[in-house]
């Protein structure tokens, strides 16, 4: 599968779960020993920690998210995605940016290596 295919599947997939609540399946997306760099966080390192931090999220945020992908660039076996992010309709509302790096695994399929991502401004309240 080419890399800009699959940064898109992945993030049609990741939107479907986290607008279920669902953390595990969001944290499916990432490899084993994947890093999640969240602002004014630690690194989280690893499929279990990310699920956790992403279960937290959903659990502070709540509502749906949408990914505008604004750069996909691919050079063989790496893959990198710039997009934008928004979370609407919950407890909270936020708006960010985000830049993931993904690789490509040895049966062809692309996973998650690294997310850092920020926030454009404070959460608000719902919308």
């Amino acid at each position: 599968m080419e890399a800009r295919e699959a940064v898109n599947g992945i993030n049609a997939g990741f939107s479907e779960a986290y607008d279920r609540g669902d953390a595990a399946a969001v944290s499916a997306f990432y490899g084993d020993d994947a890093a999640l760099l969240a602002p004014d966080q630690p690194t989280v390192r690893g499929k279990r920690d990310i699920e956790e931090s992403f279960k937290e999220g959903i659990k502070e945020l709540g509502g749906k998210i949408r990914i505008e992908p604004v750069e996909i660039v691919a050079v063989g076996d790496w893959a990198y995605q710039w997009a934008n992010y928004t979370v609407k309709g919950g407890k909270k509302s936020v708006a960010g940016k985000f830049v993931e790096i993904y690789g490509r695994q040895k049966d062809g399929s692309w996973t998650i290596r690294l997310t850092i991502y920020n926030t454009d401004h404070p959460l608000s309240g719902g919308n």
